[in-house]
């Protein structure tokens, strides 16, 4: 009889990679387990209530959930495409220019936003459409580029397809702002093309050209989309999926160790998880596989024995440098903010002659969202779906790139004690402020009835991600090489999520989970053969 705490995958961390994961193993039929310190899967993705009011922690929008687009075609692998409801948005971006006096929507998909660029900016036309045809396939070029051990396809498959290698290459080593003012000749036109990445606080200079292809032109050419019922609906429907197919999903249990062993000649193999619930009782399993969907640093440092990792691989995971986390404030207003002309999921971009380093030391350092650039303020409304307050209300969330060692600063012998709380309060209602500049609602401040604020401590604490970050390593050329890819010098320790290939936005978080279950499923069907092998020649003997 089989020992019922051995499985053939124990995943640790339930976000969305994980998720995926274990539902494509349960669904070809593997025992897998997976563990969460959280009472709710999904990581970032999920929500939360204040009295009549739903919010998402950090889901806004998912590129890619209609057919063929990149989550559609991870879903259809473990036959779920209909699991979730996502509903199309129209309008994401609303964008102002104030040197020129100017301000718009742009539409998300391809053709309408090149009609829009090309009546807006008419001088660069031909190069945004050249331009579209040499890079908008690029993520699906890219993905082709690697196989499901995350490994390069041989050289011969390489030379046939170099032209778009090298692009790939070329891009992973410029920064976006080298290549977007060699192309095109309006400023404004590149502010406008990096706005999303400047609402995370990446400027385009420093940003990866290779990354940020990836990042505007799949959300342009697959679409954003807004899961029905918010984030952590799509997160609970992936887990109950997961059970319906036989998965065991463990939460509110803290993963404290992971045994590692050798075997044969250089070989290490991962065996036993241990993790404690919420009272201390510790449990332990037994698993073929062993993937990590948290953090990496955490994985090397405290869950694995000494000496597993080497030296150089630690010091990796922890000297690259993360994106900055946020701080979030969650707003319920008893007002319909559509009714003052806010009618999209916004994010708002000003041109940003006024963003400089002494304004920003301002905000990261001495906490003065006063002065914040409102091109690094995003600002989302529940539009896509009312079912997140009641009709006539609103709820708008507010998230602002801010730098975790300010925020622990502020904590009082490693508590939050006053100072921290007074903090919080005060940054939230500064950025409530900022709205009512933005929508033009000088009374904004009496409309809101809940308010809750989130600093990169809480998001930390709540994520298990380093430095609270919910968009891994910092979109830079400086963090592309090497990259972090999925396999370890652990036989069949796997890692996946934000910190891996490349960028930590839910799509592509998504898709690593997708590589890595299907790398797992090759090795188990392997050792099937071998023991299959093994039990023959038992048999025969």
């Amino acid at each position: 009889m089989a020992n019922e705490d051995q499985y053939d995958c124990i995943i640790i961390g339930a976000g969305l990679s994980g998720l995926i994961i274990g539902n494509t193993l349960a669904y070809n039929g593997y025992k897998t387990i997976i563990i969460d310190k959280n009472t709710k899967p999904g990581g970032y993705v999920q929500n939360f209530f204040r009295e009549e009011y739903r919010f998402d922690v950090a889901t806004q929008f998912i590129p890619g959930c209609g057919p063929g687009g990149l989550v559609y075609n991870v879903l259809e692998t473990f036959d779920a495409v209909n699991l979730h409801e996502f509903k199309p948005i129209e309008n994401l971006l609303h964008w102002k220019d104030t040197q020129n006096n100017w301000e718009g929507k742009p539409p998300v998909l391809i053709d309408e936003f090149t009609e829009f660029l090309v009546k807006e900016f008419p001088e660069d036309e031909k190069k945004w459409r050249k331009f579209i045809k040499g890079y908008g396939d690029l993520m699906p070029k890219l993905l082709t580029f690697i196989d499901a051990e995350g490994k390069l396809r041989k050289v011969g498959w390489v030379f046939k397809h170099l032209g778009s290698l090298m692009k790939v290459a070329v891009g992973a080593m410029r920064s976006t702002g080298g290549v977007l003012k060699k192309k095109f000749k309006d400023p404004a036109l590149r502010e406008l093309l990096h706005s999303l990445f400047t609402a995370f606080g990446i400027t385009m200079d420093e940003s990866s050209f290779l990354l940020w292809s990836l990042a505007e032109l799949s959300y342009h050419m697959e679409g954003a989309w807004y899961p029905t019922g918010g984030g952590g609906a799509f997160s609970a429907s992936l887990g109950e999926n997961f059970k319906k197919n036989g998965g065991e999903l463990l939460l509110n249990h803290t993963v404290t160790s992971i045994n590692v062993k050798k075997e044969g000649f250089r070989k290490k193999i991962a065996d036993i998880v241990t993790c404690k619930d919420n009272k201390g009782v510790e449990k332990t399993f037994t698993g073929k596989i062993i993937v990590n969907a948290c953090d990496i640093e955490t994985l090397a440092k405290e869950l694995l024995p000494e000496g597993t990792f080497s030296k150089r691989y630690i010091k990796r995971v922890s000297t690259r440098e993360t994106m900055n986390s946020m701080f979030c404030c969650y707003l319920g207003l008893d007002i319909d903010v559509r009714d003052y002309g806010v009618d999209t999921e916004n994010i708002w971009h000003i041109h940003p002659e006024n963003r400089t380093p002494e304004i920003l030391e301002k905000v990261y350092e001495q906490f003065d969202y006063s002065v914040l650039p409102i091109d690094i303020i995003t600002v989302y409304n529940n539009a896509p779906d009312d079912t997140a307050c009641p009709p006539g209300k609103s709820v708008i969330s507010i998230y602002v790139t801010t730098k975790y060692d300010g925020w622990e600063g502020l904590l009082e012998d490693g508590k939050k004690g006053p100072k921290y709380k007074e903090m919080k309060e005060k940054c939230g209602w500064q950025l409530v402020d900022r709205l009512a500049e933005i929508t033009n609602i000088p009374d904004l401040r009496d409309h809101v009835k809940v308010m809750v604020c989130a600093t990169p401590l809480t998001l930390r604490r709540f994520s298990g991600a380093k430095k609270g970050t919910p968009l891994g390593y910092k979109w830079t050329k400086k963090n592309m090489l090497p990259p972090i890819m999925w396999g370890t010098k652990v036989k069949n320790l796997y890692v996946a999520g934000q910190l891996t290939f490349p960028s930590g936005s839910m799509a592509v978080v998504m898709l690593s989970g997708s590589f890595v279950a299907k790398n797992i499923l090759k090795k188990l069907k392997k050792m099937e053969k071998k023991e299959a092998k093994k039990h023959a020649k038992s048999e025969g003997g």
